[in-house]
């Protein structure tokens, strides 16, 4: 029977060692997985509570009039002069043209329709960014979204209210 065991143990140990890493590969492609989703979440979470506290924050400059039009013209000018040439998949042309026609507008003329198109240009650029991995893509879609917070708090000020979506 001692044999016999030792034996097959002699004869299985490749078939044994294929299953134990195999084993060993698959529980770690499982955990890698895990942890990249809770890196994900984690970065998803910090990144709306960074959001939140900017929006917070420019909400009570722009109450205590610390944000005047004129800051705000400064920081469309420099979007304008700041804005990346177009790539291919998400930041297109004809994205790079949209963009181009809201920056133009003067601060009296942006609607609440203009301040979704700007937010999810700044969205279309980020992901342009995460597929060509052009650094002033991710600069740029940031300093629009800020520019974006502070049209939007500026609307609000002035009563006019978002319909729903």
């Amino acid at each position: 029977m001692l044999e016999q065991i030792l034996t097959n143990l002699v004869t299985q140990w490749p078939l044994a060692l294929l299953t134990f890493f195999l084993l060993v590969i698959y529980l770690h492609l499982i955990f890698a997985k895990i942890i990249r989703n809770e890196v994900r979440y984690e970065t998803s979470k910090l990144r709306q509570d960074i959001y939140i506290y900017n929006r917070t924050l420019f909400d009570l400059l722009y109450t205590k009039g610390m944000f005047t039009d004129t800051e705000i013209v400064a920081m469309k000018e420099l979007l304008e002069y700041l804005r990346p040439s177009s790539s291919t998949k998400y930041y297109t042309k004809e994205v790079e043209k949209k963009l181009n026609e809201l920056l133009k507008k003067n601060l009296d003329e942006y609607t609440w329709d203009d301040i979704f198109e700007l937010y999810k240009i700044a969205e279309l650029i980020e992901k342009e960014w995460e597929i060509s991995n052009r650094k002033e893509l991710l600069d740029y879609a940031s300093r629009l979204r800020l520019f974006t917070t502070i049209l939007e708090i500026r609307l609000v000020k002035k009563g006019v209210l978002p319909l729903k979506r």
